[in-house]
């Protein structure tokens, strides 16, 4: 940041820029998005939940769950 700004070049923080559906190269928290955070958080727990069932059925696991 100090070498851009010491570029001259602009600044600019805007959170709907780019917005949450461009936003496909990297992961984005369900608490940092513009809308929708409560869905978000909810399918991120229902994920995460269902990761335990799903390490339980994979049959190859090392460690107890």
């Amino acid at each position: 940041t100090a070498a851009w700004r010491a570029a001259g070049l602009p600044i600019a923080a805007d959170r709907n820029v780019p917005p949450d559906h461009a936003c496909v190269d990297f992961y984005l928290r369900p608490y940092d998005r513009n809308s929708g955070v409560e869905d978000a958080m909810k399918a991120y727990l229902s994920w995460e939940i269902d990761l335990v069932h799903e390490i339980e059925r994979d049959g190859t696991v090392k460690f107890g769950v």
